[in-house]
């Protein structure tokens, strides 16, 4: 849905959160997920995996920020055992209103001298009941991979773009559609507006029909998917 306000006239302003020392808070951490969701008539933001600044820990945990005390919250939850996902960065994830659930999609579960350990697991966290599980898919093979992003524009379907399999790998740019209900992977093929035709190749074969990153072609390639991102966002059910 739009705002009300066109978003010229929207007013914003940063606020920095101390917090205290003496309480409870995860470490410090980047390349992990976050979402705002509200439980028992409170806002928490919910965030889960990242990893440290020297490249050298990855974490699995999931930690609570309450939003109006503004203090972090212990989540009772726990990533030691199967089915919880393996610690990871990278990775994309969504908050399903309805379910009360977060999905997360791919990452990278660690480095090795010569792979990135890239994974295309999907897994559920249920936030009322506290427990993880892993979802199988069925549908298209996606492959597994990090950097990329997901949104849920609405109920039950996921938009996955982008990322990459390896640290030396081209970029990915395929659009993928998961439906959440019937745990289905679809592949969205845009019409390449470069050569006037569709493609159902392999993500890097796109980048070599539109071969430069300036090139006209390659511009109406990103353009066709954002128009398909901006279908699913703004059109309603």
């Amino acid at each position: 849905k739009h705002h009300d306000l066109p978003v010229s006239q929207l007013s914003y302003e940063w606020k920095l959160i101390p917090c205290p020392t003496s309480s409870y808070r995860p470490k410090e951490r980047g390349r992990h997920t976050g979402h705002v969701v509200q439980e028992h008539g409170k806002k928490y933001l919910v965030i889960f995996g990242g990893q440290n600044y020297d490249l050298t820990e990855k974490y699995n945990e999931v930690a609570k920020f309450d939003l109006e005390e503004e203090k972090w919250v212990r989540c009772d939850i726990d990533t030691m055992t199967p089915p919880a996902p393996a610690p990871r960065s990278s990775h994309s994830s969504v908050y399903c209103e309805d379910e009360n659930a977060i999905y997360v999609f791919g990452g990278t579960t660690g480095i090795t001298v010569m792979k990135t350990q890239t994974t295309k697991s999907i897994f559920r966290l249920d936030l009322g009941e506290q427990r993880w599980e892993e979802i199988q898919f069925t549908g298209y093979p996606l492959s597994g991979r990090f950097g990329h992003i997901s949104v849920i524009p609405r109920k039950g379907q996921v938009f996955l773009h982008g990322g990459k399999t390896d640290m030396d790998d081209p970029k990915l740019n395929g659009l993928y559609c998961l439906d959440l209900h019937k745990q289905d992977i679809a592949k969205i093929v845009p019409v390449l507006q470069c050569c006037g035709t569709s493609s159902d190749g392999d993500e890097s074969s796109m980048d070599s029909v539109c071969s430069s990153e300036g090139s006209e072609g390659h511009g109406s390639w990103k353009k066709t998917i954002c128009q398909h991102l901006s279908l699913a966002l703004y059109s309603s059910d």
